[in-house]
C-alpha cells in the first residue's frame, strides 16, 4: 500500500491522497459499503498488532512529494490539496496531532496554497487532542450517513458503544466542517424518500457544505439520478451547496 496516492475530492480538484494508517484496516466503524471490506471486531487488538507509519516519516514523505512538484509548475498548479486519509480512520494514529502539526508545517515552507483536508468517522471527536488536530487542517469531512441510532447501528456499524449523538456533538465542535453521507436506497440508507430526519440533524451541526457520494452495496450501484435528486432537494429545503463525486457529476 502506498503512503501517498493521486486522487480527486468533492469535485473541487485533484489531491494527494495520504495514507497514515499503514497496510490493515483500522476503523472503529464497520460500513456496511466500505471498499476495504469487514472491520475486524475487536478495535483494540488490531490497535495493537498494527504497524502504524511513524509520524516523521509520513511528513518527510510528503516534504519530498511536494519538493519534487515544485519543480514542475503543471504537477504544482494541477494540486488542489492533500487528503489525510488511510485505510480506516485516519485519527486513530498514534501520533495523528504530529503528523497533522507536521504537514501543516510544511505545506505552509513549500506549497502554501494547497490546501489540507481531513476525513473522519467522528468516532473521536470527544477527544480534545484530536478535534485541537482537525482543526488545523484547511477542509474537515465528518461521515454522517444516518439520521437515526437505529440506523446508525445497522448501517454504519460502530465496533465500540459509540451512538450518533457523540458523532453529531463531536462534529458542531468543529470550525465550518464539511458532512459527507452516502446515498443508497436499502433500507436505513439516506435517499430521497428518508431525507427530512437527516436534515434536521445536519441543520444541527450546521456545516458549510454537504458531500454526496453513491456507494455499492452487495453489488448494486446508486443510480446517479438518486444522488442527484436528494442534492436537489438538500439545496431546495435547506440551502446547503452539495458537493458531489466525480462519479456522480455529470
Amino acid at each position: 500500500m502506498k503512503l501517498l496516492t493521486p486522487g480527486s475530492i468533492l469535485g473541487l480538484g485533484n489531491v494527494l491522497e495520504v495514507n497514515i494508517l499503514g497496510e490493515q484496516k483500522v476503523c472503529s466503524f464497520d460500513c456496511v459499503y466500505c471498499n476495504l471490506g469487514p472491520t475486524a471486531k475487536r478495535l483494540g487488538k488490531i490497535k495493537e498488532s498494527v504497524d502504524f507509519p511513524i509520524a516523521d516519516h509520513i511528513v518527510t514523505s510528503v516534504a519530498h512529494e511536494l519538493s519534487s512538484r515544485r519543480q514542475q509548475p503543471k504537477q504544482q498548479t494541477m494540486l488542489f490539496g492533500l487528503l489525510i486519509s488511510g485505510n480506516g480512520e485516519p485519527t486513530l494514529h498514534p501520533d495523528f496531532e504530529n503528523i497533522m502539526k507536521g504537514l501543516v508545517a510544511t505545506r505552509n515552507e513549500l506549497m502554501p496554497t494547497l490546501k489540507i483536508l481531513v476525513m473522519t468517522n467522528g468516532d473521536s471527536l470527544d477527544d480534545r487532542e484530536i478535534v485541537r488536530a482537525l482543526n488545523l487542517a484547511d477542509e474537515r469531512i465528518v461521515k454522517l450517513d444516518v439520521a437515526t441510532e437505529d440506523s446508525f447501528r445497522s448501517f454504519n456499524k460502530p465496533l465500540s458503544r459509540t451512538k450518533l449523538e457523540k458523532v453529531i456533538r463531536g462534529a458542531k465542535q468543529l470550525k465550518d466542517c464539511i458532512v459527507q453521507a452516502a446515498v443508497s436506497s436499502i433500507p436505513d440508507a439516506l435517499n430521497s424518500k428518508h431525507l427530512d430526519d437527516w436534515l434536521e440533524v445536519v441543520g444541527l451541526i450546521a456545516p458549510k457544505n454537504v458531500y454526496l457520494h453513491s456507494v455499492d452495496i452487495e453489488g448494486q450501484t446508486t443510480d446517479r439520478d438518486e444522488v442527484l435528486r436528494v442534492a436537489h432537494l438538500l439545496e431546495r429545503r435547506a440551502k446547503f451547496k452539495a458537493l458531489l463525486s466525480s462519479e456522480n457529476v455529470a
